[in-house]
């Protein structure tokens, strides 16, 4: 038998070929990401300041600006790159698509550069500008949806990140760098906002893992498991039973 040369490009991850562009600049972005991520920083920031010069797009922008900072961060130079992400978060902080993507970057720059308290300050800034966002998308979906009713047309707008999502999301940034506290405040938050919100009980379940009280992450995975109808995307909170169960040293599967 023929021995079948083997391809080096077989298993290296490829752009997926039918991936749909929402705007003129998205392959742009992704072969800009692509480049940082693969280490690429100068030729990334030469595209960069190239392309802000030509765009004058504010939300295009944004995201460029952003991708600087990531090129910042991904260099370990994480002062810098809080001070890149702060000011384009200054200049996007209207724009209610692009306003949560430097934000974060500065949060979590400051906490790689271990500057809590400041990464809780700004934590307070994004939920208040997420808060503020969702008030506005609501009350323009609302006279949107009251021209339409009155035979008129209108635009519906794109809505935005909510509040429970930001909140969820920063409280896997806090509790990643075992911030438990600041974590715990915002899966609260999110839980609140959201109250069948299955990523905050699993945050809150691992903060109570990791605190060692077994019994209430087991008592919040299993609400997680019986949201979501006992599915495939419960397995994160089966894992955190079974932990809970090893540490109390009951059985969580049939209390």
């Amino acid at each position: 038998f023929m021995k079948r040369k083997s391809n080096p490009q077989r298993f290296r991850k490829q752009p997926p070929s039918n991936q749909v562009d929402h705007d003129t600049g998205s392959a742009g972005l992704r072969t800009l990401a692509d480049s940082i991520h693969r280490g690429n920083f100068v030729p990334a920031l030469t595209q960069i300041d190239q392309e802000v010069a030509n765009n004058p797009d504010p939300d295009h922008q944004a995201k460029l600006l952003s991708l600087a900072g990531d090129c910042l961060f991904k260099q370990g130079k994480f002062n810098e790159a809080a001070t890149v992400y702060a000011q384009v978060f200054q200049q996007a902080q209207d724009r209610p698509q692009t306003w949560l993507r430097p934000v974060i970057g500065e949060i979590r720059s400051l906490l790689k550069n271990v500057r809590v308290e400041e990464a809780q300050a700004r934590a307070v800034t994004a939920m208040q500008t997420a808060l503020a966002h969702q008030q506005e998308y609501q009350a323009l979906l609302t006279q949107a949806q009251a021209t339409i009713a009155t035979g008129g047309q209108a635009v519906i707008p794109a809505r935005p990140p909510s509040p429970a999502e930001v909140a969820n999301r920063l409280g896997r940034f806090f509790f990643a760098e075992g911030e438990l506290a600041a974590a715990k405040t915002l899966f609260q938050q999110a839980l609140q906002l959201s109250p069948n919100s299955a990523h905050a009980r699993v945050g809150l379940a691992e903060i109570a893992l990791r605190e060692g009280d077994g019994a209430t992450a087991a008592t919040l995975a299993r609400q997680v498991i019986v949201l979501g109808l006992y599915r495939a995307k419960t397995l994160s909170a089966w894992n955190i039973l079974l932990a809970a169960g090893r540490k109390t040293g009951t059985n969580v599967i049939d209390p």
